[in-house]
């Protein structure tokens, strides 16, 4: 194929599939060293098509590594473990990111799941988990100390713990309860 037509073949997709479609299907660098989470969202959403609302507060220096470069999902990992490691959460909000304080995320919208996504992107996520064999308030009792800062644990009306935390973390949580909810 000549270079011309690829050009135009280049072209003719992005016309089609739409720059943020495009964008998404490029690998790109995403490495930062003592930079503006202004600069690192901005560089994303460029790069992904992707909205993202960063309130002014939140603008914080931020190291991101990646030696290779990397897919808009790996990018999307990075940036949402980084920003966890501030104590900063991303609400998705229709087309939207919307970066907060994780207190702030945990009390405003978050999915609500009785099944764990996976670890990455990290996340927070309101976990309903049904004991089968220990009631919830034992349960409470020996576990209160296990959500992050940003986390919380309550106990539901039907002998379940509800805990609202970040992915990682409630893995971790599900793995302790699995060893005292079993007969």
């Amino acid at each position: 194929m000549n270079r011309k037509l690829i050009a135009k073949v280049v072209v003719a997709s992005t016309m089609l599939l739409g720059p943020a479609a495009f964008a998404k299907a490029k690998k790109f660098s995403f490495s930062f060293h003592d930079t503006d989470l202004y600069k690192i969202t901005k560089k994303y959403s460029e790069y992904t098509g992707e909205k993202v609302v960063l309130p002014t507060a939140l603008n914080k220096k931020v190291n991101i590594i990646a030696p290779d470069k990397v897919s808009p999902s790996e990018a999307y990992a990075l940036l949402s473990a980084s920003l966890a490691g501030e104590g900063i959460a991303i609400s998705k909000r229709g087309d939207t990111l919307v970066l907060m304080r994780a207190r702030n995320v945990q009390r405003s919208w978050i999915p609500v799941v009785k099944q764990l996504p996976p670890l990455q992107p990290e996340k927070m996520v309101t976990y309903v988990i049904r004991l089968k064999h220990i009631s919830a308030q034992d349960a409470l009792k020996q576990l209160r100390i296990l959500p992050s800062r940003n986390g919380e644990m309550v106990i539901g009306s039907k002998n379940e713990i509800v805990m609202t935390d970040w992915v990682s973390n409630l893995h971790r949580v599900e793995n302790i309860i699995a060893e005292l909810d079993h007969k």
